[in-house]
């Protein structure tokens, strides 16, 4: 149960962070994603509150039982993280620098991923007595880097592709620059994976093994 309890907590978690940044995002949406729901008339804002409160009750809830069965961690990362997200609904209204520029909007923002990186580690330090370590970070870094990858990948193009005033990487870094970004994240990513769990060592031990 804790575990499915856990999974679900995610999965509830990134909805309402989608719920979010759809109401977050509706003026840019209104120009360069016209397929949306919100700007096709589909759902509307009534709808999106009604989710996000729905689905930030039940993350709660998930996380009341899982800091009684595991620990109050989970409860507090969760809590926090919902927070955040409404919390930066406001910030981008409140602040056209963080609204416009991207790089800044990604170091904002990039926290409430970060928290359910670590809600995920938390999770599984506690669900199977684990013995936090080091170079655990390591590991985190490795899904941040994963992250990062599909970010700067999703938001590159080439400038003759975009159109005015869309939001990209490449816009900012050149598209040669963003190219070396998303690139750069995904070999880190698999070296780190790689660094730790080293299966060049098991295979080097195989014939070993095989003769005895």
């Amino acid at each position: 149960p804790p575990l499915l309890a856990g999974i679900a907590s995610l999965l509830v978690t990134l909805f309402y962070l989608r719920v979010v940044d759809e109401v977050k995002d509706y003026d840019y949406d209104l120009v360069h994603n016209r397929d949306r729901l919100l700007v096709l008339g589909e759902v509307s804002h009534g709808d999106l509150l009604r989710w996000a409160l729905g689905s930030a009750a039940l993350v709660l809830l998930l996380n009341a039982y899982l800091a009684w069965a595991l620990t109050p961690w989970l409860l507090l990362i969760a809590a926090a993280d919902l927070l955040y997200g409404a919390f930066l609904l406001k910030l981008e209204q409140w602040s056209r620098a963080v609204n416009e520029r991207m790089l800044l909007n990604l170091a904002v923002t990039y926290p409430v991923n970060m928290a359910l990186q670590g809600y995920v580690y938390v999770f599984f330090v506690f669900a199977y007595a684990a013995t936090p370590a080091a170079r655990d970070a390591l590991l985190v870094l490795a899904f941040v880097l994963v992250f990062l990858h599909y970010e700067f990948a999703r938001k590159t193009a080439w400038p003759e592709l975009t159109e005015p005033g869309e939001r990209m990487y490449s816009n900012v870094l050149g598209g040669g620059g963003s190219l070396a970004v998303v690139l750069g994240c995904a070999w880190s990513a698999v070296g780190l994976v790689l660094s730790l769990l080293r299966p060049w060592e098991r295979l080097s031990s195989a014939p070993a093994a095989a003769a005895l």
